[in-house]
């Protein structure tokens, strides 16, 4: 699916007499965690199918990196998980459209049209259309999909030396502790903010864990005033 939806996707944004390599890269950094920048992209400086068979080799090495720190089998049955989830939801979308197709192309014979062949038409491209988005859904939700959410942190602690260098270091493994798992990056989902070293700036927002039980509203305040949380430390101001 990376072989054919990235194509199509650097095609509709470069192709034309305007290239739009800026909204090129806004894709990529929001689908996948490859932090392009338009100086290390440089797409100007290759021709389509060399920005392809470009995009093409980072994503699957990123990919790589993440499936790295989980195990196979885990992988493959999360990979199964996203396909046929992407297809359920998007065939039924897919089914209401050809239903309200159906109900209206008789119309088209207002305007000297067959509806035969009109609704042929539109039920291709249609499909042409679901097949597209399934692919689609199923990049989006690559890198956004664990198995293991301890794997995906140690992943996510690997992202600044990926993000940043050429060859990026060893992963851990998957039962490897997390390393620093605050002010880490996570790819797109990070703001990178290089100085004049080149050295980045980047923050990662995890999961809060509580190390107290949860208190009720109207339970004892846990400071020992005798009232209910509610009405002493719960309140809202």
């Amino acid at each position: 699916m990376i072989d054919e939806a990235v194509p199509a996707k650097v095609k509709e944004y470069i192709e034309d007499d305007e290239p739009n390599y800026a909204g090129l890269i806004h894709w990529v950094n929001t689908t996948f965690p490859l932090g392009l920048t338009k100086e290390k992209a440089q797409f100007e400086t290759r021709t389509l199918d060399e920005n392809t068979q470009f995009l093409i080799e980072k994503i699957k090495d990123a990919y790589e990196r993440k499936s790295s720190h989980e195990e196979p089998t885990a992988v493959k049955s999360l990979e199964r998980y996203i396909i046929l989830n992407a297809i359920d939801r998007l065939w039924q979308e897919h089914l209401y459209a050809m239903d309200a197709l159906r109900e209206g192309v008789y119309l088209r014979g207002y305007a000297q049209k067959d509806p035969l062949i009109e609704y042929k038409t539109e039920a291709y491209d249609m499909f042409v259309e679901l097949m597209a988005n399934i692919k689609n859904e199923v990049l989006n939700n690559l890198f956004r999909s664990t198995s293991n959410l301890q794997a995906f942190e140690n992943f996510l602690a690997t992202l600044p030396q990926f993000l940043l260098r050429e060859h990026a270091p060893a992963a851990p493994t998957a039962n490897a502790p997390a390393r620093a798992r605050h002010a880490q990056p996570v790819g797109a989902m990070a703001g990178i903010a290089a100085d004049g070293d080149g050295a980045a700036d980047v923050t990662l927002d995890l999961p809060v864990r509580r190390s107290l039980p949860k208190v009720g509203r109207n339970e004892p305040c846990p400071c020992g005033s005798g009232k209910k949380y509610k009405n002493c430390c719960g309140r809202v101001a």
